[in-house]
């Protein structure tokens, strides 16, 4: 993307989310000498425990050292182990945690005041949002919230077309969007195509009508 608005959390807190860690595991698996020993270092450096620890900056109890004072204390392995003898699948309970969160996430949001902290939070949600699908409620919630004070960046970021001039980039992510958004993306984007087209011509918004 060439919109530094977007971009500017993209390398601070990085998690490994859809195609980047199916790119990362197959990664460490080319150079593994041992598959095994790798997929277990992997389960552990991003179970639950490793990302909480991550989220909230505390040290996972496996790279804990003597006298550590930040050391994440929810530890949810032996729990997960329980519940996999129960029948109950680690995705499953990865499944049921993170649509919890994602539903407080949203409530929160909306509970927001202010446009600041929800720039903020943009920022951080717009490329897993725009790459992971079962996180694009959040990147909705926060438009939603922000409504006709949504930035002109991220308007014309959402307007912004495929090399074949026609196809939206994040067609996925402008559908479901409200009339309002729609609209306003619709007024940003119409200075460009007068610029790039003749404005009767009907390609201009095939996939905004």
């Amino acid at each position: 993307s060439n919109y530094p608005l977007l971009m500017a959390d993209k390398n601070r807190n990085k998690f490994l989310l859809g195609k980047g860690g199916q790119k990362e595991i197959a990664k460490l698996l080319k150079k593994s000498s041992n598959p095994k020993q790798t997929i277990q270092d992997f389960q552990k450096s991003h179970s639950l425990h490793s990302m909480f620890a991550k989220a909230f900056q505390t040290i996972p109890k496996h790279n804990a050292k003597k006298g550590d004072k930040k050391v994440e204390s929810l530890d949810t392995d032996s729990v997960l182990t329980f519940l996999y003898h129960l029948g109950v699948s680690q995705q499953e309970v990865h499944k049921r945690i993170s649509d919890a969160l994602k539903q407080n996430l949203e409530d929160e949001i909306r509970a927001i005041k202010g446009t600041e902290p929800l720039v903020t939070l943009l920022k951080s949600c717009w490329l897993p949002a725009t790459t992971v699908p079962e996180l694009r409620p959040v990147l909705w919630a926060v438009l939603r919230k922000l409504g006709s004070n949504t930035p002109i960046k991220v308007l014309e970021c959402l307007g912004e077309r495929d090399d074949d001039g026609i196809t939206l980039k994040h067609k996925e992510v402008w559908h479901p969007l409200p009339p309002l958004l729609k609209r306003l993306v619709w007024e940003v984007d119409w200075d460009r195509c007068m610029l790039n087209q003749d404005p009767d011509d009907p390609k201009i918004y095939p996939e905004l009508v």
